[in-house]
């Protein structure tokens, strides 16, 4: 899956609709999410600590890829 369509799927099938079976399969078991203040390592720490209170607080967000920055290994979004 090339880089764009992987950001693509995170912001719309993980963050916009909650699918986490998407983010299973898109991410390693061991993955770690930086946010500020805390580290979230692995699915299950991530899915039940954050997506979880995140899909509570937000419950209609919607989210967007206004422009897309690939260079190499890594992609910025705004």
């Amino acid at each position: 899956m090339n880089k764009k369509r992987l950001v693509q799927r995170w912001f719309n099938e993980i963050f916009t609709k909650g699918d986490i079976n998407t983010l299973k399969e898109i991410t390693a078991p061991n993955f770690v999410s930086h946010v500020p203040n805390h580290d979230f390592n692995g699915h299950d720490e991530f899915i039940n600590d954050f997506m979880n209170w995140f899909r509570t607080v937000f419950t209609d967000d919607v989210w967007s890829i206004e422009d897309y920055l690939e260079l190499e290994d890594k992609v910025a979004v705004i």
